[in-house]
């Protein structure tokens, strides 16, 4: 009698898929929390530095780098800039990002050199140096002068400001940085038809400094002789044409007084005292430009 082979059963271990399911589910969920744990603890930016910016402050910078949820981590920011260049900003070049470590990061803003602003159409817009229009604001800018007197076809943003003569951004340029150098508080500086400048300050005395091949000597002048007027409590309108280190007297016509009135001379108690000026000419005066000005030197 032939015995029958015994016929062999497998047994299926395999789990089910939605038991796989769970379990992939499961092991994700436990990586993302411990990568989220890991982002929280060691990679979470603390500390932005930002040096360089006057234009904008640290929060308007920080603000602008950090436009998504991920860019306040340091690993993601760092891919962030890493993939695309910062973003474009008015008044700035470029921006140079270093990081100090996994929390702290070092931001160098490197701003366009504004150099002054014309105003048209309720607008004010920026220029740099080579006279390229940066942006335009409803507001005039704090330490940026306005430009009076250039006639141009066209203004647009990203385009050079096309004026009478290529050689006005250089004076411009010249004027701006020795005002600032020298603190002198100017809102416009004005050129007439002959390319002469005027400077209209912001305690409304006006220099005219003429046409000139270097303006360094006459504006370094200008904080004692501004001083010399303010103590006189009035305003001026000073002829600075002539002016040199070896000639230091400057004509100056009488505009009005502090408070708006017409009255130069009068004492401070205003009892009615006669002008000092005893000619009775207010209209044409002599400011000294020395250095170190005593109640005489002013209206003789």
């Amino acid at each position: 009698m032939e015995e029958k082979e015994g016929k062999v059963i497998e047994l299926k271990t395999t789990l089910p898929f939605k038991y796989k399911l769970i379990i992939f589910l499961s092991v994700f969920l436990v990586v993302l929390i411990i990568f989220a744990v890991v982002l929280e603890t060691k990679c979470k930016i603390k500390q932005i530095n930002v040096t360089g910016n006057t234009w904008y402050s640290d929060e308007e910078i920080t603000e602008a780098l950090q436009t998504g949820f991920f860019d306040k981590y340091s690993i993601f920011f760092k891919l962030h800039y890493v993939l695309k260049d910062t973003p474009e900003m008015p008044f700035i070049d470029k921006m140079s990002i270093k990081f100090e470590s996994s929390d702290t990061i070092n931001v160098r803003v490197y701003e366009t050199n504004i150099v002054g602003c014309v105003y048209e159409m309720g607008e004010y817009l920026y220029f740099d140096k080579d006279g390229y229009i940066i942006s335009s604001r409803s507001e005039q800018l704090n330490n940026v002068p306005r430009i009076d007197g250039l006639e141009y076809k066209s203004l647009t943003i990203g385009k050079k400001l096309e004026v009478q003569a290529d050689e006005l951004f250089d004076e411009i340029l010249e004027v701006t940085q020795l005002i600032s150098k020298y603190e002198v508080k100017v809102d416009t500086i004005s050129f007439d038809e002959n390319q002469h400048i005027t400077l209209y300050c912001t305690n409304k005395n006006q220099i005219y400094l003429g046409k000139r091949d270097s303006y360094d000597a006459v504006i370094q002048a200008l904080p004692n002789i501004l001083a010399a007027a303010e103590e006189k409590t009035a305003i001026y309108w000073l002829d600075m044409s002539e002016f040199t280190p070896s000639n230091t007297t400057i004509p100056a016509e009488f505009i009005e007084n502090y408070g708006g009135t017409a009255d130069n001379g009068m004492s401070d108690d205003g009892d009615g005292d006669e002008p000092e000026n005893d000619t009775g000419d207010e209209s044409n005066n002599n400011i000294s430009g020395e250095s170190d000005v005593g109640e005489e030197d002013i209206i003789n």
